[in-house]
């Protein structure tokens, strides 16, 4: 009898680590999987954005499916809010500024495609704007990066380039 009560207690002892290590692995798993939003991903990008430039009133923010802001916001003729699961834009506020940095992530994979293909839109516009106009700006438009991790997607013109991209894919992963 001693030898089944001692059986029984190892099975309920292992019973019992086993589920606490399985509820632990759970919880750990859901906080590395935790999905990350197209504003968390932004903000950090725009705070360093600013940070190079040192004043905010360069800068309009935008909300990509606020139709009330994105209502002169060119890049809107080729991006289709259909496709927009979530999106925000930071632009330089007057028109001697190229810097435009957008982050979005697409409904799904085919969606991401399609507002990828637009990016490339927006980018040969601008290289047609900013190419005889200023060529500080039209230097930093032909460095441009249209960055894609999963279905986030990143259009980035600044003089940071390197500095935003790399922000933008390891808030991503």
């Amino acid at each position: 009898m001693k030898k089944v009560k001692t059986i029984a207690m190892l099975l309920l002892v292992g019973f019992m680590l086993g589920g606490c290590a399985q509820k632990d692995k759970e919880e750990r798993d859901k906080y590395l999987t935790q999905p990350v939003t197209a504003k968390e991903i932004m903000e950090p990008m725009i705070e360093k954005e600013i940070s190079f430039k040192g004043r905010h009133e360069e800068f309009v923010y935008l909300d990509l499916l606020n139709p009330e802001e994105t209502e002169f916001f060119f890049p809107m003729k080729y991006l289709d809010v259909e496709d927009i699961k979530e999106g925000y834009a930071l632009q330089g506020k007057r028109v001697t500024q190229s810097s435009l940095l957008v982050v979005l992530e697409g409904k799904d994979k085919e969606s991401v495609d399609r507002l990828e293909e637009a990016f490339n839109k927006v980018i040969a516009e601008q290289m047609e704007i900013w190419g005889d106009y200023i060529p500080d700006q039209y230097d930093m438009v032909k460095n441009n990066e249209i960055d894609r991790e999963g279905n986030f997607l990143a259009y980035i013109t600044s003089k940071h380039v390197d500095a935003l991209k790399e922000i933008f894919e390891n808030t991503v992963r």
